[in-house]
């Protein structure tokens, strides 16, 4: 007998299979009875191929029985099988006996699906009618790409897309925001398609979450006056219409009909706008009311004084909210005016012009590496580069070029002078000729560049190689650093300054690979090493001219046509207004002041070890085989065993869940505006190169710095408990005047066994005198209730028998005789008491007073 194939295991079935599988089963078990078994089996067996009609026949050989409901029951285990052959010939078998897949759905309870019908029946697929899909139109995609384009920014951030690796642009908005805000998007694609497209098509353009050295006004705008503007409204509102309910009717009318014809500013009802229109509305409204007579009713007076002084009170608070509203579009207007004009710059650079722009960029801490070792954290082993970033952006030869440079040094300072040498270092490196005659100089407002000492450089290079030099100033946050050394220390060891080039131009390289130059930039990494700090500073004297550097974001110095003076400097405030002439304004004579240096030499970061270039140190290791030699075990162990690697992998889950809680320890507690810049309140020449810190003075702890050092104590002394044990631990001390150098892990185990024994004697000896006492007290608390009974009370004193002992005698008076008495008490006044017997005898008991002691007498 041949053998029989093995019906698949239903457990290892896909749900869909196991829903059609079912639906066979359902549709088969209607026809379980004896005059309808025949029938099934005839239709089943009339589509099955020749192997599974075989198969049906060998079972119906093995169970020797030909009858119909063997028959059936042998077609329905068949229709267990979830093969697709099995489904089609049910769907087929269907089709053969009802025709209609409404009529065979209702009388076997089950459905079929409609694409398997057609296939069974031979008929073809059914071709969906409609508007057809804009998510993959190619003229489509080439449309949002460029919106998308023009509200995103260039970030360092890499990711693969399609098998290629594509530069990550961070969007300005949200994808939801930049839906609503743009017609022709909404008209193009609906929010639905339009995330579909984004994420298909666009997968490159994302809103990353942090942004860091932000503007301080915009950030305290966001976070802190728009929610107490959004409070203030919403109790205005409620105040008004608890005393009218229709007062904001009108004004809500006018502010839906302007909206829907696009005229409201963005921000909606918490705008300067809607501000001003609020407080109109509401002088209206006082105005309009208090030329109505009051009603002659009981109170009316009263609520309508009332009315008055909230909606006073309302108007003023708005009123306050509308100034910071002016200030804050005003600063704005100018964040927008400056970029754009700079945007500008980037898109439309004359062949004559040359534009640079500079910044300082968040100093790198080495050594960096992909596994960083304990004793690479240590302050000795730890060094800081400073990073200077230049763009530089001109034509040559009929070719746009963009070249980025970033000057990398130990020098710490980031002061104008660091900033004026390296300039210089630029524009030797650019070797641009004389065809060129204006030079466009972009900064940010950071006092380091917001100086005289740098406008003074831009004049002597005025004289020397251009002929009109424009000094920018940008109103907005810094840009951020690019991850080159970060990506780079994932595989390399970054220990110092050339390591550091290593990496940065590895980045440079994969970069421009992505965007070969001249088309894209190119980049250049330089180890800058300045000369000498000079010992006196060159700078402009503003006292004899009317500028005042920290109130103007454009300046413009043009070479005086008399060789014997200097330069001519306009100030235009805004570099949109350098266009006309007629807006600039003279700031007058032009002078340099020489002064001395504040600093005699630069500031330059070190290190007094190399951890990461220390070999093995196998002395310590052999030391601890030595002393440890008869404890160790048998079996050998290695690096790579399943319990080391879960050690280390735990201990590095660990150092990342501390690190992250000290970021959000930190955040929590750091102030609005710590590391951001901020406008400066004085003159520019009283800021201008100020030290970090005077000389021959300690450095001040800052806020962050105090936190995060009382982290690291609490941290330490976890650590500390936990390494005591440990001989090969050895504590940094602080030298101190009171130090001797005596530690507790220099006492003993004998010495801190007696002491322990010591003070568990002691403990003892205190518990047994506790009971003592305490047995006394009651003793004494007894006799106290005993003998001041009501019975022993005369005139609310205690006058036992046995009260007083002490001072109890006899004394018979006989008639004219003189007896003197001594009593000594502690009372004040001192007091005593007598007890006289005129019958026999009489007793004189002395009762304790209250008070100092003193002596009486008595005669």
């Amino acid at each position: 007998m041949p053998p029989v194939s093995k019906i698949p295991n239903p457990r290892y079935v896909i749900e869909r299979r196991s829903r059609a599988r079912s639906a066979v089963t359902a549709a088969l078990e209607g026809y379980r009875a004896e005059s309808d078994s025949l029938g099934a089996a005839t239709v089943i067996i009339g589509v099955l191929g020749p192997e599974e009609k075989n198969h049906l026949l060998r079972l119906l050989t093995d169970e020797g029985d030909g009858g119909v409901r063997q028959q059936a029951d042998v077609a329905l285990h068949l229709a267990k099988d979830p093969t697709p052959s099995v489904k089609k010939a049910v769907a087929s078998a269907c089709v053969a006996v009802f025709r209609f897949r409404a009529k065979s759905n209702q009388l076997l309870g089950t459905s079929i699906g409609p694409r398997l019908w057609r296939t069974a029946s031979g008929q073809g697929r059914l071709k969906k009618l409609g508007r057809p899909s804009v998510v993959n139109n190619r003229k489509v995609c080439q449309t949002v790409r460029d919106y998308l384009l023009q509200h995103s920014s260039y970030t360092a951030k890499r990711i693969k897309v399609a098998g290629k690796i594509v530069q990550v642009r961070n969007l300005k908005r949200s994808r939801r925001a930049l839906w609503t805000s743009s017609a022709q998007m909404q008209k193009l694609l609906c929010l639905r398609a339009w995330y579909t497209h984004l994420g298909k098509h666009q997968s490159h353009f994302k809103k990353l979450k942090c942004r860091s050295d932000v503007c301080t006004f915009c950030h305290k705008y966001d976070k802190v006056f728009l929610p107490s503007l959004r409070t203030l409204l919403s109790q205005s509102e409620s105040k008004m219409i608890a005393h009218q309910p229709d007062y904001w009717k009108a004004i809500q009318v006018y502010w839906n009909s302007l909206k829907l014809q696009g005229k409201t500013d963005p921000d909606d009802q918490c705008s300067l706008q809607y501000v001003r229109a609020a407080i109109k509305y509401m002088r209206r409204m006082l105005a309009a009311r208090a030329a109505l007579p009051v009603p002659d009713v009981a109170g009316a007076l009263g609520a309508r004084l009332d009315f008055h002084k909230d909606e006073a009170d309302a108007m003023a608070a708005l009123a306050k909210a509308n100034v910071i509203l002016e200030c804050c579009e005003h600063h704005f207007s100018g964040v927008k005016r400056q970029h754009g004009f700079r945007e500008d710059k980037v898109d439309n650079l004359e062949h004559h012009c040359v534009d640079i722009q500079l910044d300082f960029m968040e100093n790198m801490t080495t050594p960096l590496g992909p596994e960083e070792a304990q004793d690479w954290f240590w302050a000795t082993a730890r060094q800081s580069i400073t990073t200077l970033g230049f763009y530089a952006h001109y034509w040559l030869n009929g070719v746009e070029h963009r070249q980025y440079f970033h000057f990398i040094s130990d020098i710490l300072n980031h002061d104008s002078a660091f900033a004026v040498q390296a300039f210089g270092d630029l524009l030797l490196r650019l070797g641009l000729s004389d065809q060129r005659t204006v030079l466009h100089v972009f900064a940010d407002c950071g006092p380091h560049f917001r100086s005289y000492e740098l406008l003074w450089c831009l004049v002597e290079v005025c004289k020397s190689k251009f002929l009109t030099v424009f000094l920018h100033f940008l109103l907005e946050h810094h840009g951020l650093q690019r991850r080159w050394a970060v990506d780079y220390a994932r595989d390399h060891v970054i220990s110092d300054v050339s390591d550091m080039k290593g990496a940065l131009e590895a980045g440079a390289m994969m970069t421009m690979s992505l965007d070969p130059p001249p088309a894209g930039p190119s980049y250049h990494i330089v180890v800058f090493t300045p000369a000498a700090k000079p010992k006196f500073v060159d700078k402009l004297d503003n006292s004899k001219t009317d500028l005042q550097i920290e109130y103007t974001y454009c300046l413009r110095i043009q070479r005086h046509p008399v060789p014997m003076y200097v330069a001519v400097i306009k100030d235009f405030v805004y570099s949109d207004r350098s266009t006309d002439e007629q807006k600039g304004v003279s700031i007058g004579n032009v002078v340099m002041k020489r002064q001395p240096a504040k600093e005699e030499s630069w500031r330059v970061s070190y290190r007094k070890t190399e951890p990461e270039k220390d070999n093995l140190n196998v002395g310590v290791l052999q030391r601890r085989l030595d002393h440890q030699k008869h404890a160790k075990l048998a079996n050998l162990a290695s690096r790579a065993d399943p319990e080391i690697v879960k050690l280390a992998r735990d201990q590095r889950r660990e150092a990342k869940r501390k690190a992250k809680y000290l970021r959000q320890h930190l955040h929590s507690q750091r102030p609005p505006n710590m590391g951001i810049w901020k406008e400066l309140s004085v003159k520019g020449d009283a800021t201008e190169k100020k030290p970090l810190r005077p000389k021959n003075s300690k450095p001040k702890t800052s806020y962050v710095e105090k936190s995060l050092e009382a982290i690291e104590a609490e941290i330490l002394n976890d650590v500390l408990l936990c390494s005591c044990t440990s001989k090969t631990y050895e504590p940094v001390r602080e030298p101190d005047m009171l130090d001797t150098g005596f530690t507790v892990r220099e006492i003993s185990p004998q010495a801190m066994r007696i002491w322990l024994v010591i003070q568990v004697v002691g403990l003892l000896f205190q518990f047994s005198l506790w009971r003592e006492v305490s047995s006394h007290l009651a003793e004494f608390e007894g006799v106290v209730a005993r003998e001041c009974a009501p019975q022993h009370l005369t005139h609310g004193v205690c006058a036992g028998p046995s009260w007083n002992t002490s001072a109890f005698q006899d004394f018979v008076l006989h008639h004219q005789e003189m007896h003197s008495f001594e009593f000594t008490t502690s009372s004040v006044p001192p007091t005593f008491l007598l007890v006289v017997d005129p019958v026999a005898q009489a007793k004189a008991l002395p009762i304790f007073g209250y008070g100092r002691e003193k002596t009486g007498a008595m005669r």
